[in-house]
């Protein structure tokens, strides 16, 4: 007994189960191996760095899971149907990129046959009668011209013949004429006139050529005339006029209007998201607008406002970079022209657009931007030197701040920020505490995957409302402010099935001094104007054709003449649209 408990003892105590069977010697359970059975065996081998810890039991490196390790893990969920392939890295479907497939290409969808019929049915019938009117008006101008100049060229044309005639020809004919001249002279045997009245005759026979010359030309005016009526009626219909389009850069994200050349005419700045820069299109006096120049920015910019950040008097641009997770400063050099721009961090990332608002009362504007990648708003004070220094930020909702306004909503003289939560289908309020800090946000519920958003008094209370597009409902909705900073339930208005609409400005667009809605209908490609029925609710829509797929909307008057205009920027194609009031 005592010899065979020595030939089964070990000098280490066997793990995990194991069983001694010799001096030195463990047979393991199954999943366990080496001298003391301390060496997990995984049937498959880890993945990406993991490590066999247990049997078919991988400890994974940071940013792996499952039990190979094989599974990327992302901090932030990827958006919109991607998918995550590595640590915190999404892989895109087409349309979408950014860290989080947050940013949409947005071209332009294909739709059924039936579907775009329909849209096509649904345009104005004044536009499509005066396109059928075009054709016949300018041909029968045309034709009375052509028989204009026929009758013209007629006496010249038989002058020419009578030169032509043989002189045997025409001598017996002019024999013939004297003849019936002396007869008819014989017969009337006229009286001679005193030379004072014979005297009007000559100059009678001298005015007779000018009024022959006069009245072709009088003729000829009226036509032109006519033309001239014609084109009015052919580039005016409704409230705009029919679009003057000017090319910018790759998908123009944003655009904003101001004057940065101190010329008094408003220039337009759109932000081309696929080529990374702003483009200038300066105001040449009367509406329309030269090429643009460009600046470069950061990667992919979503936003820019046009506002005078370091007190020159001069306006600077402020640009919202989405993958770059900054914004920018372009300051103004003083004749429209912008130096390169000096980044700031936001305090998160993938920031959606931008505003800038002195949100502390130091006369001084500070730069606000919603960080959808990071579901909160940073809010950059400005240092007093045009540069912004430090951040803090606000948490908001989920796959939130797509865009956002800066109002004053409780009329404490302080403006607070309102911004659009698109994933979570509602709008949060953050009151400003009056020293640049913000409160938690209070949410309204709104419609589905709102996106654009515009704070103005729609029903003249002296308190301003909100107005939001709900993308995926193809409706803007309207949440009237009850005096204190809260807001009533949304009302709903149509903007047309499958009409996407993604942009809005509120301006009084029929000069009855109560603002009306403007939005832009992405996948229509049109411009929706619903007016104001006098009590902060609208009537149905009027639309206008604007650039294929419009993402971004400003109202301005760019001309002069004290009526609001309206400028989209699309990314099919790359351009921006201008519609002069009418």
């Amino acid at each position: 007994m005592f010899l065979r408990d020595e030939l089964h003892s070990c000098s280490s105590v066997c793990q995990n189960g194991g069983e001694c069977t010799g001096p030195t010697t463990c047979t393991c359970a199954t999943g366990w191996s080496g001298d003391k059975c301390t060496l997990a065996v995984c049937t498959n081998s880890c993945q990406n760095n993991g490590t066999c810890t247990a049997p078919d039991n991988c400890t994974c490196a940071t940013g792996w899971t499952n039990s190979t390790c094989e599974t990327a893990t992302c901090t932030n969920a990827c958006q919109n149907g991607g998918n995550c392939t590595a640590p915190d890295t999404c892989t895109c479907v087409a349309g979408w990129s950014g860290a989080m497939c947050s940013i949409g290409e947005r071209r332009r969808q294909q739709q059924p046959q039936q579907q775009r019929r329909q849209r096509r049915q649904q345009q104005p019938q004044q536009q499509r009668r005066q396109r059928q009117l075009q054709q016949p008006q300018q041909q029968q101008i045309q034709k009375q011209l052509q028989r204009r100049r026929r009758q013209l060229q007629q006496p010249q044309q038989q002058r020419i013949q009578k030169q032509l005639q043989p002189q045997q020809q025409r001598r017996p004919q002019q024999q013939q004429r004297r003849r019936q001249q002396a007869q008819q002279r014989r017969r009337r045997r006229p009286q001679p006139q005193p030379q004072q009245q014979r005297q009007p005759q000559p100059q009678r026979r001298r005015q007779l050529p000018q009024q022959r010359q006069q009245k072709p030309q009088q003729r000829q005016q009226k036509p032109q005339q006519r033309r001239q009526h014609q084109q009015q009626i052919v580039t005016c219909s409704g409230t705009l006029a029919n679009q003057v389009v000017y090319t910018a850069g790759s998908n123009p994200y944003a655009v904003a209007i101001a004057d940065v050349n101190s010329d008094n005419h408003p220039d337009i700045v759109v932000a081309n998201n696929g080529d990374s820069n702003v483009g200038v299109f300066l105001n040449v006096g009367n509406g329309t607008f030269l090429s643009q120049t460009t600046y470069t920015t950061g990667t992919h910019p979503v936003g820019v406002v046009i506002v005078d950040v370091n007190s020159d008097s001069h306006p600077d641009l402020v640009v919202a970079n989405s993958d770059a997770s900054n914004v920018g400063v372009l300051l103004n050099s003083g004749s429209g022209t912008f130096l390169s721009q000096t980044t700031y961090a936001i305090g998160g990332f993938s920031p959606q657009s931008v505003a800038v608002v002195d949100v502390n009362g130091d006369n001084k504007p500070d730069i606000i931007v919603p960080n959808a990648g990071s579901q909160n708003i940073g809010v950059l004070l400005n240092s007093g030197s045009g540069t912004f220094p430090s951040q803090a930020t606000y948490t908001t909702g989920t796959y939130s701040s797509y865009s956002l306004a800066v109002v004053d909503v409780n009329s404490d003289n302080y403006p607070d920020v309102i911004v659009v939560n698109s994933g979570s289908s509602n709008v949060g309020v953050l009151l400003n505490s009056g020293s640049g800090t913000f409160l938690s946000q209070t949410t309204y519920t709104v419609g589905s995957n709102p996106t654009g958003i515009a704070v103005a008094d729609v029903n003249n209370d002296n308190h301003p409302d909100i107005v939001v597009t709900n993308k995926a409902d193809y409706n803007v909705g309207v949440l009237l402010n009850s005096g204190s900073g809260t807001f009533s339930g949304q009302i709903t208005y149509s903007t047309g099935s499958f009409s996407f609409p993604i942009a809005v400005a509120v301006a009084d667009m029929n000069s009855d001094n109560i603002p009306d809605i403007i939005v832009a209908d992405f996948s229509t490609s049109m411009v929706g104007i619903l007016l104001n029925a006098g009590s902060g609710t609208f009537l149905a829509q009027t639309t206008y054709a604007a650039g294929i797929s419009p993402q971004a909307i400003a109202v301005a008057d760019i001309n002069g003449d004290s009526q609001p205009d309206v400028i989209t920027a699309g990314g099919n194609p790359n351009a921006v649209s201008v519609r002069i009031h009418c």
